[in-house]
């Protein structure tokens, strides 16, 4: 609106400077406040721009406070109460609120003894005992084998079964995970053996 009315007044001035009805001084204030009043409406626009930005983010900011999970699934483990301080920000790690799992597809972490992981192949069929059910064997299929050790061990074993065969001495670990195919009421940390068939023979004379 100032704009607007300064851009009439010049023109009006402008008429009256032609027909030489006013002094030069007086054209030129006027000119120089229809200018002032361009340059406040460009800085008007500027200044809705960075209202723009600064709702969008705003608008981003909100929508990272509420924290989806990635997965469908059961809360397992529960690590920040509600009213608890949580961090999340470029400069810093995150914090750990909590851990969702979904039940429904289990796997089954073992440690194998360097003397046995070179005979593991991804799709091999294990046998699982888990230690709460029992007199039960699932079904399971390697999915996944470590390609480095996860350290010296002093005992073998461990919460984690290994599998059967020579690795009794091993004090070499490397994880193998099995995807376990049967359903069943599972916990994560279940502790668990298993046997990994490595090779089979047909039509073979046994005693």
């Amino acid at each position: 609106a100032m704009l607007d009315k300064a851009e009439a007044e010049l023109k009006r001035n402008q008429e009256l400077f032609e027909r030489k009805l006013i002094s030069d001084s007086i054209y030129t204030e006027v000119k120089t406040a229809r200018d002032v009043a361009k340059a406040q409406f460009a800085q008007s626009q500027h200044q809705i721009e960075m209202a723009k930005a600064a709702l969008d983010k705003a608008e981003e900011d909100l929508r990272k406070t509420t924290i989806y999970s990635p997965l469908d699934g059961t809360v397992t483990r529960l690590i920040s109460q509600v009213g608890e301080r949580v961090v999340g920000t470029a400069m810093m790690a995150g914090t750990d609120i909590m851990v969702i799992s979904d039940l429904a597809e289990m796997e089954a972490r073992v440690d194998i003894g360097e003397m046995d992981v070179v005979l593991i192949q991804p799709g091999q069929v294990a046998r699982l005992e888990v230690d709460a059910f029992k007199d039960k064997k699932f079904k399971g299929v390697v999915t996944e084998i470590a390609n480095s050790a996860k350290g010296t061990m002093l005992t073998s074993g461990g919460s984690m079964g290994m599998g059967g065969g020579s690795g009794t001495g091993d004090s070499t670990k490397f994880e193998v995970r099995i995807r376990v195919t049967d359903k069943e009421n599972f916990r994560p940390g279940m502790s668990v053996t298993t046997e990994i068939e490595t090779r089979y023979r047909t039509n073979a004379l046994t005693v």
